[in-house]
């Protein structure tokens, strides 16, 4: 629920930005939260990915040494 909200914060103050007369250098902290959130979800995804591999790695290496 708290990414939607922040999904939708970032994407209405987008269009406000493109479409209104405002500063264009203001930051959107809805979108910096957002992007970080993504980032610390792809690390995570990463990580799993690197532990499969290990464990499938050492699983095919033992069983070609027997």
């Amino acid at each position: 629920m708290k990414k939607i909200n922040l999904f939708l914060s970032c994407a209405f103050n987008q269009i406000k930005k493109k479409f209104f007369k405002s500063e264009k250098t203001d930051i959107n902290h809805a979108c910096e939260q957002l992007k970080n959130n993504m980032e610390e979800i792809n690390i995570l995804v990463d990580e799993k990915h690197k532990e499969e591999y290990a464990q499938n790695y050492n699983l095919t290496t033992r069983w070609q040494t027997i």
